[in-house]
């Protein structure tokens, strides 16, 4: 993943030094991904999702066919 600073800086990124840049409270503010990059990790967030929902589906309908259990 490649992280771009943006421009301009937030405010609150005014006052750091160089060594505490890059572990401050407002990193997510000052580092942003390409949106590319952004997407991708989003879809693969939401295929994780879709597997485990499949997963869970699977144990209902395995339930749902075992004759005897109401």
């Amino acid at each position: 993943m490649q992280w771009i600073e943006v421009t301009p800086l937030p405010e609150e990124c005014g006052a750091c030094t160089e060594t505490d840049r890059y572990n401050c409270d407002y990193a997510g503010k000052r580092w942003v991904l390409q949106r590319r990059q952004e997407l991708l990790l989003k879809r693969k967030g939401i295929l994780k999702s879709i597997a485990r929902l499949e997963k869970q589906l699977e144990v209902i309908d395995n339930e749902l066919i075992r004759p005897g259990k109401e």
